[in-house]
């Protein structure tokens, strides 16, 4: 007689997320993403901001299946992300909205800025530096609450630079256009066109 295997559920703690994060979601957003954009920053954002984003996007998320399908299954797909390209300031952006986060640690978004110097044209010849921002999920034990926190990573370095703004595009453009420009994000802000 063949018995149903049992589908694995990820363990859950008392606070309703998951113990860990699912491997999938978090290799797409603090590896993959990090390591195509460390490659050819130029190239991503082409690629992004052209028809060929969803093409690329399910590419991606069947690399990212292909490396971490040996842990687990994951049921999400490359259409649960959102992807936007857009101008801060005279620096291209790509921000990435994940699927909804449900561990510590997950990424909720991500932006990317390519510091591109003022007056020149991007192409994907260019070779330009860049900013790797992410938002994340985070939990106070003392309060059993939730929160975000706005991290960077420069190179493999990790920084948590505590609790960010609300998981909403607008304030996480806010903060990360705070961090880019300092006392100029206001008017920096005022002509940068947001995805709603």
């Amino acid at each position: 007689m063949f018995w149903r295997k049992k589908k694995k559920t990820p363990p859950q703690t008392n606070n309703g997320l998951l113990a860990n994060p699912r491997p999938h979601h978090y290799f797409f957003a603090h590896d993959y993403l990090r390591w195509y954009c460390h490659r050819d920053p130029a190239r991503l954002f082409a690629i992004l901001s052209s028809d060929a984003q969803a093409k690329f996007i399910e590419f991606a998320w069947e690399q990212v299946c292909r490396e971490q399908d040996r842990h687990e299954k994951s049921t999400l797909t490359a259409a649960d992300i959102n992807v936007y390209t857009f101008y801060l300031g005279p620096h291209p952006t790509i921000l990435i909205q994940m699927p909804e986060a449900q561990a510590v640690a997950e990424a909720i978004m991500v932006a990317i800025v390519l510091l591109k110097p003022e007056g020149t044209e991007i192409d994907e010849s260019t070779s330009i530096d860049y900013r790797y921002f992410t938002l994340e999920l985070g939990f106070d034990v003392e309060t059993n609450n939730q929160y975000t926190v706005f991290c960077e990573w420069r190179e493999n370095q990790h920084s948590n630079m505590g609790e960010g703004p609300q998981a909403n595009i607008q304030s996480f453009t806010q903060t990360v256009a705070n961090v880019i420009f300092g006392d100029n994000s206001p008017t920096v802000l005022a002509s940068t066109t947001l995805p709603s």
